[in-house]
């Protein structure tokens, strides 16, 4: 399910609705989990990734079984399309408590953004180069980052 965050960041971020939020500073994630305490920053630190290797990975394998894994942060064409990929749906339908927040990206801003590096893109517009900036098609995009409330 998605939840909000306990304090407000108006600031730092735009709330959208029920747990998703817009980042209008780049180090708001920075500030706002070293004074919200209680959120998982990575999926690698949530409990059932703890122990051994073949432990961790049953987790994953189960999550990929169930038909509920998705990465922690990547980009998207928009928060709305979000909500209505496979990840946004496994959020909400989800017994744990998540938040995202989404960094609005222009090529012309960020043209050396690589794909690869940052998580997968789960727009509706086809990948065509490496480099962000060189996209024909592709002129906006949102970095997502999921959180999970401990």
């Amino acid at each position: 399910m998605l939840v909000n965050l306990n304090g407000s960041y108006d600031k730092l971020l735009q709330h959208l609705q029920t747990g998703l939020y817009l980042v209008k500073d780049m180090m708001a994630q920075h500030i706002i989990f070293m004074e919200e305490k209680g959120w998982y920053e990575f999926d690698h630190e949530w409990p059932e990734f703890q122990g051994d290797v073949d432990s961790r990975l049953k987790s994953l394998r189960e999550r990929f079984d169930k038909g509920i894994y998705f990465n922690d942060f990547g980009s998207c064409d928009s928060p709305e399309q979000f909500l209505s990929h496979h990840y946004g749906k496994v959020l909400q339908e989800s017994e744990h408590r998540y938040c995202v927040f989404f960094t609005p990206m222009s090529k012309e801003d960020h043209p050396g953004y690589r794909w690869h590096k940052n998580g997968p893109y789960i727009g509706a517009k086809e990948q065509q180069c490496e480099h962000f900036g060189d996209e024909p098609e592709i002129d906006h995009i949102y970095q997502f980052h999921i959180y999970r409330k401990r």
